[in-house]
């Protein structure tokens, strides 16, 4: 059963999970992740190696996520890309030298 409940006018699932959303959804999600990685590298001159600066970078994709009026719990997010974050630093490490491309 899942838990509902009524926000600025909307009927919000409030145990959504990530995998709820829709196939669309994920797709901007993940394209505004890589591009939040890229400026979190051109402004620092490197990727986000400690979980805190990661942290960051999943701070400002929520906020993207909640501009695009997308209801997901942030903790959902955190989760989903936190259990990815190795496989997201070794991507952009290989790429490295395309961050300007991408």
């Amino acid at each position: 059963m899942h838990r509902h409940e009524l926000v600025d006018g909307k009927l919000l699932q409030m145990d959504k999970r990530y995998g709820d959303l829709k196939q669309k959804q994920k797709e901007k999600i993940s394209i505004w992740l890589d591009e939040e990685m890229k400026a979190y590298y051109l402004k620092n001159g490197e990727l986000p190696v400690k979980r805190k600066d990661y942290y960051e970078v999943l701070d400002n994709l929520y906020q993207r996520i909640q501009q695009a009026d997308i209801w997901i719990p942030k903790h959902e997010i955190i989760k989903h890309y936190s259990k990815r974050y190795n496989r997201i630093i070794k991507r952009f490490e290989s790429n490295i030298e395309k961050v300007g491309e991408l």
